[in-house]
């Protein structure tokens, strides 16, 4: 999906009429499944690609809070 085409001015507009007739919660979901229908819109495989660095970027956040070490 380009900036410039007819089907994203067409997704935008309907992503943005339900993102504002939801509750503040469903919203944030509302956008992760947005945005992966967006990036995996003309290569799938990028979803491959975004799942595997979230997970990892999501690790590093544990790591980082110490929620991965046991001192007792």
């Amino acid at each position: 999906m380009v900036f410039q085409s007819i089907t994203y001015l067409i997704f935008l507009s309907a992503l943005l009429a339900v993102y504002y007739w939801l509750p503040r919660r469903p919203q944030n979901a509302l956008l992760v499944i947005a945005s992966c229908i967006f990036y995996g819109w003309i290569h799938p495989w990028y979803l491959i690609l975004i799942g595997i660095t979230a997970l990892f970027d999501w690790g590093c956040a544990l790591g980082a809070e110490g929620k991965w070490h046991r001192y007792d």
